[in-house]
């Protein structure tokens, strides 16, 4: 069971009268009594963060970053991901006393951007994106939460609407980072031994000026939206400057971008650095290329280069060559899941409506497999799964029975490949003492890559209600697979159990 608390989605697991909770978090403890069942909760009310502060002495060493002579103070700060760099930057000048009319704060965090081992270096958090990116990869790569605010003239030009500090200090406020909190239902909390006046801390009981400084926040973040957000790809957009942490996202986005263009382009390079793409009439002298990189000691792509096309479009193609199965397939991945009968008709139409372009029925087929590989894996790696898979029902299930068969691989030596399997469930086997003594016997074809047949052993209640007992996994229907079939349904399932009745299709393997 599941259920949301403080914005942090809490996973349960039930196992009796008590309970194992999946979070990420600590320090707060939570006890919920539900049905004479506890519920354990644990949420993270503030993540510690270090400041290094006081002289701007930053030097580099062969594997970080050198803050050995600043001072360290470790603060809490709540709600860390909701907040905006303007409220990250008031609570820093409160808590080292910087003087908002004639200086300001520039942010900086630790991060590492090295694709082996790590490299910790700084990082200018320049707006609240920026900062809301850093938070979510510090917490899900394990990054140290530490940043180093430097302090520096304020350019006459920029006001800011912050409380006036009582001078420079090498120490942070303990009362403005600890004690300072927002609660959740609207109103505020004004901190012991501060009274408002002037202008207003954050979290104080001054209406007006709490809603202002709101005002302010939600303000910064429309301006940031447009031409700061280096990571943010739209359609029919320049994407020079865009950041992906991911090759595929980056190659994904070049497509997109070309498709929205309505121009097809080739890949003139490919390797685990660069990445560039160009005109298909490049020949005809249109200049138009995407160049994209990947730093030496970056984990993200950044696309550098993105010039414009010269050539003429006479009109929209009725065909893309850079549509492939592959994109139709990220395309259509969330309707494919929703629905798995979603038919590659109906693929097709919605990439013409969409893209207006049209693909064939076999590219729409091919991306449809490729979703439901995408979800579900491959046909080898299903198989390849199977054996555990039958071990832990058997373990979870006491009383079941299961069996496989492999034979070594000639062209793998050393490994092993699946030939059958048999599965029969315990609780299928205890219904069967109250059935008749009937047991009907089939097979039928597997479909799709992985070809085969399944086979079927089921019984019959005094209701006339069909039992499934047993089912297993062959290669085709011969002799030598039907005993070895019934050899296991006659042991694990009828056992000394008189008079049965088989029924069958008279199948030559049987006979």
């Amino acid at each position: 069971m599941g259920f949301s608390c403080t914005n942090l989605e809490v996973r349960i697991v039930d196992i009796g009268n008590y309970v194992d909770v999946l979070v990420w978090s600590q320090y707060f403890t939570v006890a919920l009594a539900y049905t004479r069942r506890y519920y354990i909760v644990d949420i993270s009310n503030k993540q510690i963060f270090q400041v290094y502060h006081g002289p701007e002495n930053v030097r580099y060493g062969p594997t970080r970053v050198d803050l050995s002579e600043f001072i360290v103070s470790k603060r809490g700060i709540d709600r860390l991901a909701e907040r905006s760099v303007h409220s990250i930057k008031g609570w820093l000048m409160r808590g080292l006393r910087v003087d908002p009319q004639t200086s300001d704060i520039t942010i900086n965090v630790i991060v590492s951007r090295a694709t082996e081992g790590f490299y910790w270096e700084l990082m200018s958090v320049q707006n609240s994106r920026v900062w809301r990116w850093y938070v979510e990869n510090a917490l899900q790569r394990g990054w140290p939460l530490a940043m180093v605010p430097f302090v520096h003239p304020k350019d006459p030009g920029v006001q800011m609407n912050m409380d006036d500090g009582e001078g420079p200090s090498a120490e942070v406020n303990e009362t403005s980072v600890e004690e300072v909190n927002a609660r959740e239902d609207g109103g505020v909390v004004a901190p012991v031994g501060i009274q408002p006046g002037g202008v207003a801390d954050e979290g104080e009981t001054v209406g007006a000026i709490v809603d202002e400084m709101e005002r302010e926040d939600s303000d910064n973040e429309r301006v940031e939206e447009e031409d700061s957000v280096r990571w943010e790809y739209k359609e029919n957009k320049d994407i020079q400057g865009a950041i992906y942490t991911r090759a595929e996202d980056m190659k994904e986005a070049v497509k997109h971008f070309a498709v929205s263009l309505h121009r097809e382009f080739w890949v003139a390079k490919s390797n685990r650095s660069q990445y560039e793409v160009g005109c298909v009439k490049e020949k005809d002298g249109c200049p138009w290329r995407v160049h994209a990189y990947k730093g030496k000691w970056k984990d993200y792509w950044t696309v550098s280069v993105v010039t414009k096309h010269t050539c003429f479009l006479p009109g929209v193609q009725k065909y893309h060559r850079n549509i492939t199965c592959v994109f139709v397939a990220s395309e259509m991945y969330a309707h494919v899941i929703d629905n798995l009968t979603y038919e590659p008709r109906s693929i097709i139409r919605h990439i013409e409506e969409t893209y207006k372009y049209t693909i064939s029925y076999a590219k729409a087929w091919r991306a449809k497999q490729k979703i439901i590989e995408m979800r579900f894996g491959t046909c080898e790696a299903s198989y390849d799964n199977l054996p555990r898979l039958l071990g832990v029902i058997e373990e979870r299930n006491p009383g079941s029975s299961y069996a496989v068969k492999k034979f070594p691989s000639i062209e793998h030596p050393g490994k092993s490949v699946l030939q059958r399997a048999f599965l029969a469930l315990h609780a299928c086997k205890m219904a069967f003492v109250n059935c008749r003594p009937v047991l009907y016997i089939d097979g039928t074809f597997l479909t799709g890559k992985c070809r085969g047949q399944i086979l079927t052993a089921i019984g019959v209640d005094g209701n006339n209600q069909v039992l499934p007992l047993a089912f297993a996994f062959f290669e085709s229907e011969n002799t030598d697979s039907w005993y070895w079939f019934l050899k296991l349904v006659k042991t694990k399932i009828v056992g000394m159990r008189p008079n049965m009745c088989l029924i069958h299709d008279r199948h030559a393997g049987i006979l």
